[in-house]
């Protein structure tokens, strides 16, 4: 009942504000700018060199050298903790924002040559930041436009990148996978070959199944769980739940992705691995206020859909490659992070001052 009432209110917004002209065809004329490559590729790799500094560390190759299953983990979290969080904001820029979006600048513009450069860069960078979802979040946009302008290599190419990528960051974070067989009898060598063959738990089918399980099962699982824990043991945080606010009024902001994370996994609390329980955009403000969050967080969302539609009237091609990715990660991020810290205003941004006045070519 409460997701229906999620989805009605979404339902019913968008179709009202549909009927509204907002006029927005000619908005940021005075900012247009033709070489905006001339402009993004050289930010982007001050920005990266800066953030790969102030990290002190390769982190994926930090973790090739240990078989530590938790000390993997920390090293992946000490990514974003501990660390100021300019840096953090810089990373979460340049990841859903200024890279898939010069990829795709470039991609528009038959820049060829800077393109293949580009790939090799960005696609070390979201490599040694050990998410798997990073190579993804950079790739889609370009796969996207290059399958529509036919340049079916460069999707090809970049398909390949995002799974090598992945299949490789999946073994690195569980090094049990790929733990060769030492200090073992000949017959029980010949018995985990066996067992291998015989099982369905081999590293292709482990590595397919987590990714189901991540994709299509736990958005549901954590929409669940939110459920289940609040209000009955987390109250509703109200206008604290945003952070901005809560720091104006005095309060403390308590961020529940953090404090969920000890309820659903305490197992891995315990061995001092902290972690987040995303959840999907609407969660955040039933955590805030409850049922009425919930109308919202529907009439939100359904603004922001008819702004997006608005702005990319004319580009069928762009509007989906620049906004699928960041409305599939509503499944897993709050809007209003998603927007700022999350980089998809910032993407609109570029693409207002960037590729706008001229469209696809």
């Amino acid at each position: 009942p409460l997701l229906l009432l999620f989805y009605t209110s979404l339902l019913i917004s968008y179709v009202l504000l549909n009927k509204i002209n907002f006029k927005l065809n000619n908005l940021l004329n005075g900012l247009r700018i033709s070489n905006g490559e001339i402009i993004l590729l050289p930010i982007i790799t001050i920005l990266i060199l800066i953030h790969l500094i102030e990290i002190g560390d390769i982190p994926a190759l930090s973790a090739l050298r240990t078989t530590d299953g938790d000390q993997i983990s920390i090293i992946r979290a000490n990514i974003s903790d501990n660390h100021h969080i300019i840096y953090n904001y810089i990373n979460r820029i340049l990841i859903h924002a200024l890279i898939p979006f010069s990829l795709v600048l470039l991609a528009t513009k038959n820049k060829n040559k800077l393109l293949f450069f580009s790939l090799i860069l960005f696609s070390f960078y979201a490599f040694a930041l050990m998410q798997k979802s990073f190579i993804l979040t950079i790739f889609l946009p370009l796969i996207i436009v290059s399958i529509f302008k036919k340049k079916y290599w460069i999707a090809l190419f970049s398909s390949l990148t995002v799974i090598l990528v992945i299949f490789t960051l999946t073994l690195i974070a569980n090094p049990e996978l790929n733990q060769k067989e030492i200090n073992l009898t000949k017959t029980e060598q010949i018995e985990q070959i066996e067992q291998k063959k015989n099982t369905s738990n081999s590293i292709l089918y482990r590595i397919a199944y987590g990714l189901q399980k991540r994709i299509i099962l736990m958005p549901g699982e954590m929409v669940s769980k939110w459920f289940e824990y609040i209000p009955k043991e987390l109250p509703y945080r109200g206008i604290n739940g945003y952070r901005p606010i809560a720091k104006l009024t005095g309060n403390k902001h308590q961020e529940y992705s953090k404090i969920l994370y000890k309820k659903i996994y305490p197992k891995y609390a315990k061995r001092g691995i902290n972690g987040t329980v995303n959840t999907a955009s609407f969660m955040y403000e039933y955590a805030n206020f409850g049922v009425i969050g919930l109308l919202l967080s529907g009439f939100l969302l359904a603004f922001i859909f008819v702004i997006v539609e608005n702005l990319f009237k004319t580009d069928f091609t762009l509007k989906l490659a620049l906004n699928l990715y960041p409305i599939l990660v509503l499944s897993s991020s709050a809007i209003t992070t998603l927007l700022f810290s999350g980089g998809w205003g910032f993407m609109i941004l570029c693409y207002l001052i960037f590729i706008k006045q001229k469209g696809i070519q």
